[in-house]
């Protein structure tokens, strides 16, 4: 498996609701080979995994239901207001992540397509804009905007947004790392213009 996988992807992130999921489902339309950060994550808390059992012996058995499921919301709640717990819950499921990621951008099917794609939410929380990637797309929106979405989206409610918004890194930060802004401020066939005009840019 080639360690240098990550020099042919581009990383595509944003904020909660900002719109990246959408951005990276017409890359794909448009031929780009694309991998969600946020399934792979899905994956790796198989409840017959090794994963599983370390989040259930680190951060406690609360968070793990008698089927050994995790309970998704008691936990985002909790590692949301709390850096501590937020950081030992990456270093246990990210280094899988990135193993199953490697795993699919190194097969046959991405090697021929004309753009690799990577959705990671915690990019530059991470700090994986060190870890050798080809470039990073950040799509960026209004405050607003992203808390209306999530609230439809997610049922989440309002203070509980500004929590998520605020366990990241502010967007006036990420805005100095990124190679790429798109910004989603617009309507979505303006987004989709503007993505159009970046895929011929990338390819």
């Amino acid at each position: 498996m080639s360690k240098n996988w990550r020099n042919n992807v581009f990383v595509i992130t944003g904020q909660i609701a900002s719109g990246k999921s959408l951005a990276t489902s017409f890359f794909k339309s448009l031929g780009a080979f694309t991998v969600s950060a946020d399934e792979l994550a899905r994956e790796v808390v198989d409840p017959k995994g090794n994963e599983i059992l370390e989040i259930k012996e680190k951060l406690g058995h609360q968070f793990i239901d008698e089927n050994n499921q995790l309970k998704r919301k008691l936990l985002a709640k909790e590692i949301f207001s709390n850096k501590e717990k937020r950081e030992i819950l990456n270093s246990i499921i990210h280094p899988k992540i990135e193993l199953l990621a490697s795993s699919l951008f190194t097969s046959k099917e991405a090697r021929k397509a004309p753009l690799r794609l990577y959705e990671v939410p915690l990019f530059f929380e991470l700090e994986m804009q060190n870890h050798g990637y080809k470039g990073s797309i950040l799509i960026i929106s209004d405050t607003k905007d992203i808390i209306e979405r999530a609230k439809k989206r997610d049922n989440l409610k309002k203070e509980e947004i500004l929590l998520r918004l605020n366990s990241q890194l502010p967007t006036s930060q990420k805005i100095t790392k990124a190679t790429y802004i798109i910004k989603n401020t617009k309507d979505i066939p303006h987004l989709k213009r503007r993505l159009k005009t970046l895929y011929k840019t990338l390819t």
